[in-house]
């Protein structure tokens, strides 16, 4: 808002691009496109021919989720539901079709942030 002069209300709406000059959205660009390429390659893994990448973050999360809540863990097996067959369209789609567009800018925060996270 200081910067913009936009309300909370029209940065939310999408509208602030009215409000930023060419200069800050030449800054704001270089900033996301560096995010964005550091957020990609932490997945470049999981985009090469055996997916790899993708199958070693599957079988991380059922070990962390085994941990944290076993008893989910043992239904989920119950029921023949594979963490493959949920987790591997998560990690693919680094969970934009899961999640509420602000959920997800905000997820994606938190992994750029926290490199250990991710």
């Amino acid at each position: 808002e200081e910067v913009t002069g936009a309300t909370r209300e029209e940065i939310s709406s999408g509208r602030v691009m009215d409000f930023i000059t060419p200069e800050q959205l030449g800054v704001v660009e270089a900033d996301t496109y560096h995010c964005i390429t550091n957020l990609l390659d932490g997945a470049q893994d999981n985009y090469v021919l055996d997916s790899k990448g993708i199958q070693e973050k599957v079988f991380k999360l059922k070990r962390i989720m085994s941990r944290l809540d076993d008893k989910l863990v043992k239904h989920l097996e119950s029921e023949d539901v594979e963490f493959l067959q949920f987790a591997f369209r998560w990690f693919n789609c680094l969970l934009m079709r899961e999640f509420s567009m602000n959920c997800t800018l905000r997820l994606w925060d938190a992994y750029e942030a926290e490199k250990a996270f991710a």
